[in-house]
């Protein structure tokens, strides 16, 4: 829209003022959207019918509609190509971006093997209120279903709050580590406060199973444990299908592996070996050692390089409260390197 002065109001504004300063700073590809200027304009079609109240209320908890602007460049520097994303929001007091805790060491990934082909992980601030925010959210959207979550916990005697959230940490990895076929071996890593509750609430949990599968004629899930170099390890087997999960409680952590029993003695030997992906990375991974990329992390990604391309992402610390900022480094020849930050607040600094 162009005013009577001939000049668009577009050049005026912050978010063109963002995309500028990309291309200044020699960008050669820019793909960016003014969230919020979206949002208000779907608001007609989102308050449309009947429930568009509920569902409004729930994208305000949720924190969706304080997204600001949404911002990735890329260039080219050394022979590699750096990609970098910026996602911000207007304030973080409530939802998603409230849920990331701060940047910190994330010892959950010191189970996951160099050999690991996925790997995921964030750190939250409190799981008991990420669930509790997710359960006003259900409350909104659908009072009948959280009436009827509650009566199922009051009658199976468990508490999602303080039977599952309360004993966990903030730390939250998976993986896919381990042979990809015929069937690709996962691993999930959780931050543990409170074993013993979790063990006793898994136990509940896995009873109340095997009474609802008696209901069809199945016999359920079966417990196996065993102690190996003086730790407990325990599977869960599907009497009915061919299904094996087994886990460990170790220095703080519940490290959960699907299929043989192996991959999770491995892991935690590997990491008593401190040959785990904190501690060495694989060549082929990445140029960094994982404990300088890591060592202070939001969220993490990472994929193993294959002979062409391999990717090794990660949250670091902001450089403003309510900043999420990560970088991803690609060990591979003509790779990528690229950087994801998450900004809450009113005022933003956009510059790395």
């Amino acid at each position: 829209m162009v005013q009577g002065g001939g000049t668009s109001s577009f050049t005026s504004t912050a978010f063109h003022n963002r995309v500028a300063q990309l291309y200044q700073e020699g960008a050669g590809l820019v793909v960016a959207a003014n969230l919020e200027r979206l949002i208000e304009r779907a608001k007609s079609a989102r308050t449309g019918n009947e429930n568009a109240a509920k569902r409004e209320n729930a994208l305000q908890q949720l924190g969706i509609l304080n997204l600001k602007y949404f911002v990735l460049d890329q260039k080219n520097s050394a022979g590699k190509t750096h990609t970098q994303a910026t996602v911000s929001f207007n304030e973080a007091q409530h939802g998603i971006p409230s849920w990331l805790a701060a940047p910190g060491p994330m010892g959950s990934l010191e189970y996951i093997s160099p050999d690991a082909n996925v790997v995921a992980g964030f750190v939250v601030k409190d799981p008991v209120k990420l669930v509790d925010d997710l359960l006003g959210v259900i409350e909104t959207v659908s009072p009948d279903l959280r009436k009827n979550l509650d009566k199922q916990q009051a009658d199976r005697g468990l508490d999602i709050r303080k039977d599952i959230a309360a004993p966990l940490g903030g730390e939250f990895a998976f993986a896919i580590d381990g042979p990809i076929l015929p069937t690709p071996s996962w691993k999930m890593v959780f931050e543990v406060n409170d074993s013993e509750h979790l063990q006793q609430t898994l136990e509940r949990i896995v009873s109340e199973i095997n009474k609802e599968a008696a209901k069809f004629g199945k016999n359920g899930l079966v417990w196996d444990r065993a102690e190996i170099d003086g730790r407990n390890y325990y599977t869960l087997k599907s009497a009915d299908f061919s299904v094996e999960v087994n886990y460990t409680y170790v220095n703080g952590y519940v490290s959960w592996v699907q299929a043989a029993r192996w991959l999770s003695v491995r892991c935690v030997r590997s990491r008593q070996a401190t040959r785990c992906c904190a501690h060495r990375v694989s060549p082929p991974a990445c140029h960094l050692t994982a404990t300088q990329t890591f060592r202070r992390s939001s969220i993490t990604t990472w994929r193993r390089c294959s002979a062409i391309r391999g990717t090794h992402s990660q949250l670091r610390e902001p450089s403003a409260p309510g900043t999420a900022r990560g970088d991803q480094d690609h060990g591979c020849r003509h790779a990528a390197n690229s950087r994801l930050r998450l900004r809450a607040g009113r005022q933003h600094n956009f510059r790395s």
